[in-house]
């Protein structure tokens, strides 16, 4: 696994340990517990903005309700450090992919780069996630071009999410 997010848990704990010294040795492993459950509580207000802009706010709260009360997903919500940290890049990825194409004429650029940066945090986490990102790219790729009719912007936007995926990666 690519070791982004463990960076990003072990430099909150370090944080901690910068404070205090003893509190870090004593409380690692509820550290990175408490990170992996901030993630996953990142998710699912992604989840809730996502089913708001999709739906409207009753659903948003019934879905976020549900998957916050889920129990695969409440019990992995503190100790799994990959599947619920993947659950919140893709849901955000999602979320900022259909903010990108919302705005593909007008103001593009800062969403484009979200997106870049969601795609390469889960990248980061996991590998496989470009993979499930297979089907959304082909329908904004097909939904840039009908609206857009613009090879170059196109060729411009993927190479952008290209190299930001890439040095998110490295």
């Amino acid at each position: 696994y690519p070791g982004l997010y463990d960076t990003i848990s072990y430099s909150f704990g370090q944080i901690f340990f910068l404070i205090n010294k003893d509190f870090y040795i004593e409380y690692l492993a509820e550290l990175m517990h408490f990170s992996n459950f901030v993630f996953a509580l990142l998710g699912v207000l992604g989840l809730f903005l996502l089913t708001k802009k999709l739906f409207n706010n009753d659903i948003a709260i019934i879905a976020a309700l549900i998957t916050l009360l889920n129990p695969f997903f409440f019990g992995h919500m503190g100790i799994n450090p990959k599947d619920t940290v993947l659950f919140t890049f893709l849901i955000w990825t999602i979320y900022y992919l259909i903010e990108y194409l919302e705005k593909i004429n007008v103001n593009r650029l800062k969403y484009l780069i979200i997106l870049s940066i969601m795609i390469g945090l889960g990248s980061n986490t996991r590998i496989t996630f470009l993979s499930l990102l297979f089907p959304l790219i082909l329908f904004g790729l097909y939904y840039v071009w009908i609206n857009t009719k613009s090879i170059k912007i196109i060729f411009i936007d993927l190479f952008t999410i290209s190299i930001i995926t890439f040095l998110l990666i490295i």
